[in-house]
Formats: structure tokens, C-alpha cells, sequence
């Protein structure tokens, strides 16, 4: 049986940073634990009666006389006969049976399976062309949780994949988080289609992976080699685009080493009114060009807040900067920086669904059509 959208309440079994979806490794969720009720020993045997005596103040204990002897007490019938280790005890839980997988079912580990039936859930609301995509792949037969990617020849110094999650492309579809890995993913692709149209690319890329956050306040001359070893293998271009993410948002980095000029694009600035110098990767992209023929002293470098569209919601941040990156690569490389970004409009949802229909069309293409 396939897993059809119309059933929301239908979601995939869950088995597993991934991530991860660190970059990444495969992970895989514990089995569900059903605990039972461990019964204590008892020393009695299991039919005895329990009995009780009692000496009771009467008349007779009082007297000179000799006393008489009170028959024992017997405990109320409800009690008789019950073994100790059957009392005050929970029932035991049983465990339920396991259930068979369905065939041609996905599997979807990575995730708690509370998001998976989320991811569903919103996948059936969803325009009609971003569900019948989200049908034919979840129905796809797999095999594992991910989707290993390699990165284009001429990118980078060394060998380098990337785990797509099959969850990721699930929260892809349902306007749900934008992984890295399909920002990385995406930039290659635009890379490629222009490569092979133009014959004056002057658009270079960096891996989202190499270059976060965390990396950059931990790990910065990880972050300074990358940076690096890009530029050198890419010297033929002028134009770098990088997708940032600090603290859990997503922003774009344009890069012109040779003008020693940045340009960052962060769609969730209106009320900020952040610097240059709130982001951890802009001294490492100037200390990682006076390494290079690039520049010589981070006082000649200009940095630029653009006055880009500006998201309404938490979520779109990652949409945001993959539009972005298509409008550069096609629309403004060709005479950029004279051609730049200049509204705060939000963009629509409308637009945001013709990029994901668009992106995932060609992503399923791609990687799924063959198999």
C-alpha cells in the first residue's frame, strides 16, 4: 500500500543533525521501551492463609481465674487467601504488537514522528502540484533515510557529500525548515544551470555547512580553510554567494573578494537595525581574504546591509535566501553590484510555493526519476 496525502492521520513509522538533517552522520532513533512490573519475591507459599491473633481485654484476662484462650481473628473474606506479591502491584503494560511495514512505505527516522505527521498533516492542505509531488515521493521505494549528494567537480579543494534527510524534503514541501543541506544543494544546482547557459558565470558558491555559526565562534580556522581553499579553487569568479545561519536564521552572504565588498541580505532586520558586526562570519571572510591575492586589511573592506524583502513570520527565513539566490544568479550577476536589492516588501506566499513546486520538481527529477 502507498501512503497517499488525503489521509493525514496516516504517517510513516520512525526509526533514524542526522542535523542534521552535524554534517552529517547517520543517526537512528531507540527502539519504544515498554516497561512491565517487576514482581518481588515472597517467602510464603502461595496458598497459605494469613492469620492474625488477637488478646482482647475481657472480663476473663481480669479475673484471678485462668483465662480463656480467644479463638484468632480471621481477616475479612475479601483478603483471604491473596499472596503478597499480588498486592498494592500496577497491572502489567503489555507490549504491542509489532506492526509490519507496509512495502514501497518511507521511512522517515530522522524526526520525531509527532513532526513527520505534522510535515502530513500539512503536505494535505498544500496546493495541489506541491502534492502530488509530495505523493509521488513519499511513495517512491527508498532505500535508508537520506539521500547522499555529492558536490560538483571544481567547487572545492577535496571530496565532499551531503545527507539529504528524507524528512528534510518533507519540511522542504510543507513550508516547514529549510535544511542546509537543500540550501547547499539548491546552490549547486543554479551553479550548474548557469555553467552550462552562460558562458560568463561570474557567480562562485560556499558550503552552508562549512561556514555556521557555531563553526565560526569554535572552530574559526576550520572556517578561515574553507574559505580559502574556496576562493582558490573558484578564482575565476567575482561574485560568491554564501547562506549564513546564526542563531537558528538564515541570511545571505554576497561576496566580491576583489572589491573587498560584502553585501548581506537578512530578511528579518526591519526592526533590528543590525550591523556587520553582529554577524561572527564577517571578520573571518576579511581575515580569510588578507590570506589571499584578495585584500590586504579588514579597514578596506565595505560591508552592506540591503534593504531586502523583509519576512512576516518566523519560518521563511530559508526560502527568502534560496529566492534570493536565484534572482542573483539569473537576473543580477550580470551587472551586479550596480544591480541590487532595494525593497522591504514581503514576499508572497504565492511566490514562496512557486519556488518550492519549482525546486522540488526539479530536485525529485533529478535524484528520484531514474530509480
Amino acid at each position: 500500500m502507498s501512503l497517499s496525502l488525503d489521509s493525514p492521520s496516516s504517517s510513516p513509522s520512525s526509526s533514524q543533525q542526522c542535523s542534521p538533517l552535524d554534517h552529517p552522520t547517520t543517526s537512528s532513533s531507540s527502539p519504544l521501551h515498554h516497561p512491565t512490573v517487576s514482581e518481588p519475591k515472597c517467602d510464603l507459599q502461595p496458598n497459605c492463609d494469613l492469620q492474625v491473633e488477637e488478646r482482647l481485654p475481657t472480663p476473663a484476662t481480669m479475673s484471678q481465674g485462668a483465662p480463656k484462650k480467644i479463638p484468632p481473628k480471621k481477616l475479612p473474606p475479601k483478603q483471604k487467601n491473596i499472596p503478597l506479591k499480588q498486592k498494592n502491584l500496577p497491572p502489567k503494560q503489555k507490549t504491542p504488537p509489532k506492526q509490519k511495514q507496509k512495502r514501497n512505505h518511507t521511512v522517515l527516522p530522522q524526526k520525531e514522528s509527532s513532526t513527520i505527521e505534522k510535515y502530513l498533516q500539512v503536505l494535505a492542505k498544500r496546493p495541489m502540484n506541491i502534492r502530488n509531488i509530495a505523493d509521488k515521493f513519499i511513495n517512491k521505494p527508498k532505500s535508508g533515510d537520506f539521500i547522499l549528494v555529492p558536490a560538483l567537480d571544481g567547487l572545492y579543494d577535496e571530496f565532499y557529500s551531503d545527507r539529504i534527510f528524507y524528512d528534510s524534503v518533507l519540511g522542504w514541501m510543507s513550508n516547514g525548515w529549510l535544511d542546509g543541506t537543500i540550501l547547499h544543494w539548491w546552490g549547486m544546482h543554479l551553479y550548474r544551470l548557469v555553467q552550462n547557459g552562460f558562458k560568463d558565470n561570474k557567480c562562485g558558491i560556499f558550503n552552508p555547512s562549512e561556514i555556521d555559526f557555531r563553526l565560526c565562534r569554535t572552530h574559526g580556522d576550520k572556517v578561515l580553510k574553507h574559505i580559502e581553499s574556496t576562493l582558490r579553487v573558484q578564482q575565476d569568479k567575482t561574485i560568491f554567494i554564501a547562506p549564513y545561519l546564526q542563531c537558528e536564521h538564515w541570511v545571505l552572504f554576497v561576496i566580491c573578494p576583489l572589491m573587498k565588498t560584502g553585501y548581506i541580505l537578512d530578511s528579518l532586520n526591519k526592526s533590528w537595525n543590525k550591523e556587520p558586526s553582529f554577524y561572527s562570519l564577517t571578520p573571518l571572510v576579511e581575515a580569510a581574504c588578507r590570506g589571499t591575492s584578495c585584500g590586504t586589511s579588514s579597514l578596506d573592506w565595505n560591508w552592506n546591509m540591503v534593504k531586502c524583502p523583509q519576512q512576516e513570520a518566523t519560518w521563511e527565513c530559508g526560502y527568502y535566501v534560496a529566492i534570493a539566490m536565484f534572482e542573483l544568479f539569473f537576473k543580477l550577476q550580470s551587472n551586479f553590484p550596480h544591480n541590487v536589492w532595494n525593497d522591504i516588501k514581503p514576499r508572497t506566499t504565492r511566490h514562496i510555493d512557486e519556488w518550492v513546486e519549482n525546486s522540488v520538481s526539479q530536485f525529485y527529477s533529478i535524484h528520484f526519476s531514474q530509480t
